[in-house]
């Protein structure tokens, strides 16, 4: 039974999480064919490099679709490649399984194909707003990447808050998820820090910025 993967292998993806992804996969793959696999039969996983780029994503869904003969995709981790994924996922009719990609996007589309089993961005959001009314902070800065995930999660809290908490002030950065210096956006929180950082922003961008 073969299993298409679609996964950031290399730049400017989040490769990291996509060889933590990979690892994970494996795991559960030997652990399913080693109790006997699905109705008698083993899984065979198909990978595909996606970069992290929605049109490599499409590419490499609609080769693993067509030249492969998966019988289902899943594995991406950034929400704009789910978005054009899908896309082919649904003209094909094949199974799309969604478990990290957050954009709302993804759900509103509505295709009986693609299973989301993972968080989105509305529900991470709320809690994010709630936890923040909680710590009775007055000034709360965000760093969201510029991806669906980045902006639409860091809008989502802006609006949350606004409406549940008027009393904190919150204020938010875009950042390139591809770069490697983020000193011109942290250094002028040296001058008037706030009360609490909030990271949007997916590995290796979330690691550098939290280290600088």
């Amino acid at each position: 039974i073969k299993v298409g993967v679609t996964i950031p292998l290399s730049p400017p993806g989040s490769v990291e999480m996509g060889h933590e992804a990979r690892t994970g996969l494996e795991i559960m793959k030997d652990y399913i064919n080693q109790n006997g696999g699905v109705n008698g039969r083993q899984i065979t996983l198909v990978y595909e490099d996606d970069q992290g780029l929605p049109e490599k994503g499409r590419a490499a869904t609609e080769k693993l679709i067509t030249q492969e003969k998966v019988v289902a995709v899943t594995g991406p981790l950034q929400s704009s490649v789910c978005l054009a994924a899908i896309e082919v996922a649904h003209r094909y009719g094949t199974p799309y399984v969604n478990t990290n990609c957050w954009s709302d996007a993804v759900r509103k589309k509505g295709y009986p194909e693609v299973f989301s089993v993972g968080n989105y961005n509305s529900r991470v959001s709320a809690a994010v707003a709630e936890t923040i009314g909680k710590m009775n902070v007055k000034r709360v800065v965000a760093f969201a990447e510029n991806t669906d995930y980045g902006i639409g999660l860091a809008n989502l809290i802006a609006d949350l808050m606004k409406r549940n908490h008027p009393s904190v002030q919150f204020t938010f950065h875009v950042l390139d998820r591809a770069g490697k210096d983020f000193m011109p956006a942290v250094l002028p929180l040296k001058s008037n820090p706030p009360d609490m950082v909030v990271n949007l922003m997916l590995p290796p961008a979330s690691y550098v910025i939290g280290n600088q």
